[in-house]
């Protein structure tokens, strides 16, 4: 979830556009980020630029800030749209919630870490400025359209306030039209995926191989000693005959 809202640096390029933010949230609770920005052509078109021209001027502005966010960067070209994606993997939330856009529009954030559960709720007054309305409050028209914050579950889920739950991924959705937003979940914590392997098992299975190399050692050696015998046997005859 860190760097939920780095998408507004490209809403001044990327007009009109609508942002999918996938989420993978860990057992471990580390995420791993796939954001995808559809712009349609037309909108790109309208400011007097080709699509690719314009996405990848975009690509190249924001360069600096992708990398130090540890983000790889991707644009899929189509009849209608451009998809932009971008990539990121093994972020903590402490992370998101200390960045500048994430604090722009909530104060910040109530984590709950148990041996049991975990939990996430953003607290504060939801402030939409900087992403559907300017720093003064104008609503304008050139700022994205709608953002889907998908986020799926490794754990089970106890409880959220997702407007649309899929299987295990849920879903919070933010319009212009969103005035008032709490992202809240608690996941419950599988102690399994933590346990160390069991060091009984690998002594165990040591002690097993021992016991075959032991067993074929010993066997070896009688081989050679029958052979030994038998050979001193033979020569036993010879000086007798």
């Amino acid at each position: 979830m860190k760097k939920i809202f780095i998408a507004i640096c490209f809403l001044l390029l990327f007009s009109g556009c609508t942002i999918d933010y996938n989420i993978t949230f860990r057992y471990d609770n580390r995420i791993n980020e796939n954001v995808k920005f559809t712009i349609p052509n037309k909108t790109i078109e309208d400011s007097g630029y080709t699509v690719k021209e314009s996405t990848e001027s975009a690509l190249q502005s924001y360069k600096d800030i992708l990398k130090t966010n540890k983000f790889s960067s991707s644009a899929k070209y189509n009849s209608d749209n451009v998809v932009v994606t971008l990539k990121s993997k093994n972020k903590s939330v402490s992370e998101f919630t200390s960045f500048l856009y994430f604090r722009m529009m909530f104060n910040g954030a109530d984590i709950e870490d148990t041996d049991d559960y975990y939990s996430f709720k953003t607290n504060g007054v939801y402030n939409q400025s900087g992403l559907f309305y300017d720093l003064s409050g104008i609503a304008d028209e050139g700022f994205v359209d709608q953002i889907n914050i998908n986020i799926k579950f490794e754990n089970k889920v106890i409880s959220s306030n997702a407007d649309k739950v899929d299987n295990d991924t849920y879903t919070w959705i933010l319009t212009k039209d969103t005035e008032e937003k709490v992202i809240e979940f608690k996941v419950e914590k599988d102690k399994t995926k933590y346990e160390e392997p069991k060091k009984e098992k690998k002594k165990k299975k040591s002690s097993i191989n021992f016991i075959y190399l032991f067993i074929f050692l010993g066997g070896l050696a009688g081989a050679v000693v029958v052979v030994i015998i038998y050979a001193m046997g033979l020569n036993a005859k010879r000086n007798k005959i």
